[in-house]
């Protein structure tokens, strides 16, 4: 159309509508785009956990330590009973770990978020 003007618009949208080329389109609720961000934000964190712990692994492997299987709450402890007698590798190690218990501490929140709102969510078919 040449002139956009709301008239023009309206016109035009008719148009569309009678020759069938649309779609409807549905909007979440508000409440299913926060679950869906709590769980984007969840994924996020539990990414930047990982990657952390792969540097650290990375890093010590390189002087010699393994952490070896460990549980996300031991991790902290073990690779600081692998370092603690070498006070470059533990002022090196150290940021990371702070970094670390951080993520860790707001990926729990967000999971027990989580687990909280699948608790209320009303079952599928039944």
């Amino acid at each position: 159309m040449r002139n956009k003007t709301d008239r023009n618009d309206a016109r035009g949208i008719a148009h569309l509508v009678r020759l069938g080329w649309f779609r409807q389109v549905f909007v979440k609720s508000e409440e299913a785009q926060q679950v869906g961000m709590l769980l984007v934000n969840r994924q996020q964190l539990m990414n930047q956990l990982q990657d952390i712990e792969n540097s650290v692994r990375g890093s010590l492997k390189v002087c010699g330590y393994r952490i070896g299987h460990v549980t996300k709450h031991s991790f902290e402890a073990r690779v600081l009973e692998l370092v603690g007698d070498t006070p470059s590798s533990l002022a090196i190690t150290e940021p990371m770990l702070r970094v670390r218990r951080t993520l860790l501490e707001e990926f729990c929140r967000l999971d027990r978020l989580a687990r909280a709102c699948s608790g209320k969510m009303p079952s599928v078919g039944g």
